[in-house]
């Protein structure tokens, strides 16, 4: 019978993942070698197989990567091989927004984050810095103006990062002079306005 190889389909991984690649083995005089080949240079074997029994290839990759699958038996003259391609899903991106680019001390803005790509139907977390705030959009309302960091993560690529930056106008301060404090009477004065907020 001649060597028949059946493997499994094309996938995609999260990076730094395995792949799964599984191998079948039949045909032929039922102990096989089996290779895994990456740009036709042998990368890992399986020996010693056994006919119609499931063995697997575990393949790290960081980019899109197609594998050969060749199978021999030191005894059939034709070998059989096939092709699986290895993808890796994107990491995803996050844009964060705000409501409003400066505010008066004491007042709150609203800050708002939306993150996009990395694994199909992704559920994101979110977490804002300062604070640790996990929701996506929140208030806030800081004592100064400072940076706000998001970061999102999808569990499957690495985190994506943006930050918006929240202006907050000074707490005003009072500062008056009094220009004559005591007289006659009537006694008049004049006050002197130096604040500077």
């Amino acid at each position: 019978n001649p060597l028949k190889i059946t493997i499994g389909n094309d996938t995609i991984i999260c990076k730094g993942q395995n792949a799964k690649i599984h191998v079948l083995p039949k045909g032929g005089d039922s102990t096989y070698t089996i290779y895994l080949l990456k740009n036709t240079v042998k990368i890992d074997s399986i020996t010693n197989a056994s006919c119609n029994i499931q063995y697997n290839f575990f393949a790290k990759t960081s980019v899109k990567t197609t594998y050969e699958i060749l199978l021999e038996d030191g005894c059939t003259k034709l070998s059989d091989s096939a092709l699986i391609t290895v993808d890796v899903f994107p990491p995803p991106l996050v844009k964060a927004s705000i409501s409003k680019l400066k505010i008066c001390y004491g007042d709150s803005v609203t800050i708002a984050a939306s993150a996009s790509g990395g694994a199909t139907n992704s559920t994101y977390s979110y977490v804002w810095t300062p604070g640790a705030i996990t929701k996506r959009t929140t208030n806030i309302a800081p004592p100064a103006s400072a940076w706000y960091i998001i970061k999102a993560n999808d569990d499957c690529s690495s985190s994506a990062f943006d930050s918006v930056y929240v202006e907050v106008e000074p707490k005003p301060i009072a500062d008056f002079t009094v220009a004559n404090t005591s007289g006659c009477e009537p006694f008049t004065t004049q006050f002197i306005n130096n604040t500077t907020i």
